[in-house]
């Protein structure tokens, strides 16, 4: 696939964000029941509460400051003010610690689902499917996939939400008290930070890819070398695992140190950019001060949006690059899990079991292993009647397993065709066919 050269914020964003985000949310619903929909929704308005909670404490920071320096306050609206200020700085660190709570529950509660699906769709792979892939690697495929669904999750609510209503009520009172130079100021940083993190976080995407399938192929060397431990003790061959594995480990930690030099280019840019807009937000209120153009309250309310938006604007940045990357190879593992849905999903086929019909035919059947040369089956025909007890004998090799495993649809025929009660068992889906055909 020929790769665009261009960097513009909108072009990654907006494919990834709007085009696949909303395809792998769809996609991930669908394998979520109620109950964890349910616990979504208590994240995602508590986070939108305790956003706008610390949008207004600076506000009622710098009102308060005024009143304390005029002295004509009452008594009873500073206590007043001082509990409003005091309730917004508390309320947004307990409605993120239930929300922190409940996304490690969704994440449980997902993380079922997600491997129910995630064993429908081992369960409709053919035998040859598993002789490429071992157990290590398929696990850390699903750890992965539940990782990268708790990143979307978090950045979601977190990092999405959260900012946005920060951002959006903080610009529209810092308007209102006009100080438009110090919103724009606010915009830019925004705008020039997000770009920072789009064009830097499309070549960490690509090198995420890289890392993570290097750190796949060491868990999966691991695997394998701690299964054969015992070969290696036998014929002395420590030194062959452990030099594989060295190499194994060297790769991977090629691919975290160009993975790192470019996120520590992208934090140093950013942190030039926060130095340069809190530059400007600061000296401007500071001067209006100094010149009898603004109050004290006023400049404490600058200060307080410049730090209390820093974290926001961040977070919304970082998860341009940490959402990307985790909805592009998310979305890799959903569109495996809904390539078997369908078959998966549904009710399971009656196999007409007919009396004039024999239980089990082979009819010319053909079977070559992948990799293979010489077929291990070739123009096998027999018929079994229900109820007939029938012993298939013959040398080691000759083909008795192959037979149950094109029976069982482990492997699918090169030529001819198996029925079951008159249906081809091609037709038939997975688990009908595991419920009607056993073998031990």
């Amino acid at each position: 696939m020929t790769r665009s050269k261009r960097t513009h914020l909108s072009r990654p964003v907006r494919r990834l964000l709007l085009v696949r985000a909303p395809a792998s949310l769809r996609a991930a619903s669908r394998h979520l029941q109620a109950k964890e929909r349910g616990l979504f929704v208590v994240v995602v308005g508590c986070m939108l509460i305790a956003a706008g909670c610390m949008a207004i404490t600076p506000y009622i920071l710098g009102v308060l400051t005024d009143r304390l320096l005029e002295g004509r306050a009452s008594h009873d609206v500073l206590v007043l003010m001082a509990g409003a200020y005091l309730a917004t700085v508390a309320m947004p660190r307990i409605l993120q610690t239930v929300a922190l709570h409940r996304q490690s529950s969704l994440r449980v509660h997902a993380n079922r689902s997600l491997l129910s699906s995630y064993f429908n769709y081992l369960c409709e792979q053919p035998e040859s499917f598993f002789t490429s892939r071992n157990s290590g690697e398929l696990s850390q495929e699903v750890t992965q996939a539940s990782n990268d669904l708790y990143v979307i999750i978090r950045n979601f609510s977190s990092s999405i939400i959260s900012p946005i209503v920060q951002i959006s009520i903080a610009i529209v009172i810092l308007a209102l008290n006009r100080d438009l130079i110090v919103a724009a100021a606010i915009l830019i940083y925004a705008v020039l930070f997000l770009t920072n993190n789009a064009i830097q976080g499309r070549r960490l995407m690509q090198l995420r890819d890289g890392l993570m399938e290097a750190g796949r192929k060491s868990y999966a060397t691991l695997s394998d070398s701690i299964s054969n431990i015992a070969v290696a003790r036998q014929y002395n061959g420590y030194d062959f695992l452990l030099s594989r594995y060295r190499a194994v480990l060297d790769e991977d930690r090629h691919a975290q140190g160009r993975y790192w030099a470019v996120s520590l280019q992208m934090q140093i840019i950013n942190a030039l950019l926060f130095v340069g807009f809190f530059g400007v937000s600061f000296g401007v209120a500071l001067y209006g001060v100094v010149h009898g153009e603004r109050s004290v309250g006023s400049m404490v309310l600058v200060g307080a949006y410049t730090l209390t938006l820093l974290a926001p604007i961040e977070g919304l940045g970082n998860m341009l690059t940490e959402i990307t990357q985790s909805l592009r190879t998310f979305g890799v593992f959903m569109d495996k899990l809904e390539s078997v849905r369908p078959s998966s999903r549904r009710h399971a086929e009656v196999v007409p079991m007919s009396s004039f019909q024999p239980a089990i035919e082979f009819d010319d059947v053909s079977l070559i292993y992948p990799g293979a040369t010489v077929p291990a089956l070739r123009g096998i025909s027999f018929s079994i009647a229900p109820g007939q007890q029938v012993v298939i004998t013959g040398p080691s090799g000759a083909g008795k397993t192959s037979i149950i495993k094109a029976l069982t649809r482990q492997y699918s025929p090169g030529t001819g065709s198996i029925r079951l009660f008159g249906q081809d068992i091609a037709t038939i889906d997975v688990r009908t066919l595991s419920d009607r055909v056993g073998y031990v």
